[in-house]
């Protein structure tokens, strides 16, 4: 297979933006890295030590298509978040419940 050229979409590019010039440039490097190896499969990861990049090849078109990029950080808390959150409130219920979260 050959190189994949890589386009990236306005929502990524806008998500890219606020970056500083060498995060950009390291994700940047990376996602090209990544499209001239030939992914064997039709999603990809692409990340750095701070940054990730979902993207997706689409063989017809020979273009590796770059849709998202947020922090490693941002990803986190999107994964654990609501799942974090989810076990405060449980336990303030439990201990509401049991009557030591009660205050006055």
């Amino acid at each position: 297979m050959k190189r994949l050229r890589v386009r990236i979409s306005s929502q990524a590019a806008e998500q890219l933006a606020p970056l500083n010039r060498r995060r950009q440039g390291m994700l940047k490097r990376e996602i090209e890295r990544v499209a001239g190896s030939a992914p064997g499969s039709r999603f990809i990861r692409v990340g750095t030590p701070m940054d990730v990049a979902a993207a997706e090849v689409l063989d017809d078109a020979g273009v590796l298509l770059v849709y998202a990029v947020m922090s490693r950080q941002e990803l986190v808390r999107r994964i654990w978040g609501l799942e974090l959150d989810r076990r405060l409130q449980s336990r303030q219920i439990a201990r509401l419940a049991h009557g030591r979260g009660a205050r006055g």
